[in-house]
């Protein structure tokens, strides 16, 4: 027999990843920049946030750019007075140690 015992019920369905992933892709179906605001909170709220809000928060990219600005040693600079003032320069700004590789891996890893 289960017994209800409140809030520690409620609170042990919140631990399963995949429950928390079908419920943060619902405040992904919301305005890009705020969903992603979002997520990036539900991320820092809690240990047991963090990974289901990464998997949706990095699912679907529409560009490279968010990648990209995950490594230390690359930064992206705009161009200006060029034919393609659309597409962004990038610098390395030192050689990508095995710790850049790694943050860049963690979230590259995510994406579908």
């Amino acid at each position: 027999t289960v017994m209800y015992d409140g809030p520690i019920n409620f609170n042990a369905c919140l631990l399963v990843s995949e429950i928390l992933v079908n419920i943060f892709a619902e405040v992904n179906e919301r305005d890009e920049e705020e969903a992603a605001r979002t997520l990036a909170a539900l991320c820092r709220t809690c240990r047991a946030f963090r990974e289901p809000a990464m998997k949706v928060l990095w699912a679907h990219l529409g560009t490279l750019v968010p990648l990209i600005r995950c490594i230390p040693c690359v930064k992206i600079v705009k161009s200006k007075g060029k034919i393609q003032d659309d597409l962004p320069t990038l610098v390395l700004e030192r050689e990508m140690s095995s710790t850049d590789w790694e943050i860049f891996l963690s979230h590259s890893h995510l994406v579908l």
